[in-house]
């Protein structure tokens, strides 16, 4: 019997390992001492037996104190078998653990490897709440993509129709207005489908990173905007010189345009937006534009990055896909965007990002 459990003990792939309990002197379990081991105790724990037998636990595995010693030591008093796993701290492994006790004041422990199973569960499980989380936005996305293009294929279609119905009678004011109000809306339409493409891209390519001059991609970014700083007759502020910054300039001008476009429709009447750069440490810039406006409150502040939110101002013509694109673009380029209010009245709003320096 003897011969036949040692042939076994030495073959079997679990690694197993046979212990006495120390007690203190109140006779309670306060550490172990291994007395053997089989060959794949040393597989599994990467402890070679000879280092290990005679050894007090609390100074073999580097951890602190005897690990599992009030379940180890229950078993070894009672008599009663338990099960159990744990990750293993010292050997960054998950162990599957049967103890059992072969004498009173003895125990002995038969254990696996788990780490891989484990592993490839986590990593599952990732990519299972990773599929949830596309789902979902995506599902966000259809929906806000529906809603927003609704508005400017509806506005299209009015004043279509306006025209159709008397294109020989009406006056030359309200041709023209119906035909300013149909580019207007295909132009509405035109930057959500960029928006849409934009967001295609940032999942798919990898970016190229490269010196840039904030200057000239300010000064297209409000060349793109004059209409609106005209219309709403804004004042706009740009720095005297600016830090240099690396990026990728077609997303960066996406940003700032962003960044400009909501400050105008948000800011005060009239607008007046400050666009500036502060260096903040050797690695990183903080580009901000900053508006006029009636500022956000923590909770606005809260959800401003969110996927597909509309803030206040339902009538307000942005579209939600802005800011959750701007965030993503920045983070693609190693940065983080955020927004500073007083959250009261005219105290504006401050966002920005912070690509490296260039």
């Amino acid at each position: 019997g003897e011969a036949r459990f040692r042939a076994l003990f030495e073959t079997m792939t679990e690694g197993v390992a046979l212990h006495r309990l120390v007690l203190d002197e109140r006779g309670e379990p306060a550490d172990y001492v291994l007395t053997d081991a089989n060959p794949a105790y040393e597989a599994h724990t990467g402890i070679r037996k000879e280092d290990a037998v005679g050894r007090l636990a609390s100074n073999l595995y580097g951890a602190d104190g005897a690990p599992y010693l009030d379940v180890f030591g229950r078993v070894a008093i009672t008599g009663e078998p338990a099960r159990m796993e744990a990750y293993f701290e010292p050997l960054g492994r998950h162990f599957r653990i049967l103890v059992f006790s072969p004498a009173r004041g003895e125990f002995a422990t038969v254990f696996e490897d788990v780490t891989a199973a484990r592993e490839m569960e986590a990593a599952l499980g990732a990519s299972h709440a990773a599929l949830v989380a596309r789902n979902e936005e995506l599902d966000a996305y259809a929906h806000t993509v529906a809603h927003d293009l609704k508005n400017p294929v509806s506005a299209i279609l009015g004043f279509a129709e306006h025209l159709e119905q008397g294109a020989e009678t009406l006056p030359e004011s309200e041709r023209r207005e119906s035909l300013e109000g149909i580019t207007r809306s295909a132009r509405k339409m035109q930057t959500i489908i960029d928006a849409l493409l934009l967001i295609g891209e940032t999942r798919r390519s990898d970016v190229a990173m490269a010196p840039l001059d904030l200057g000239p991609l300010a000064v297209e970014c409000l060349a793109g905007l004059a209409h609106e700083v005209k219309r709403l007759r804004a004042e706009v502020l740009l720095p005297g010189s600016w830090p240099a910054v690396a990026g990728y300039a077609p997303w960066v001008e996406q940003v700032l345009t962003n960044y400009v476009s909501n400050a105008l429709k948000y800011g005060g009447r009239p607008p007046r937006v400050e666009l500036g750069a502060t260096v903040l440490d050797d690695r990183r810039v903080r580009v901000w534009v900053r508006d006029n406006g009636r500022g956000l409150s923590p909770e606005e502040r809260a959800k401003t990055f969110a996927p597909f939110t509309r803030l206040w101002r339902e009538d307000a013509d942005g579209h939600g896909l802005g800011l959750s694109i701007v965030r993503r673009l920045v983070e693609r380029m190693g940065g983080e965007v955020a927004v500073e209010s007083g959250g009261t009245g005219g105290t504006g709003c401050t966002f920005s990002f912070t690509p490296p320096r260039g």
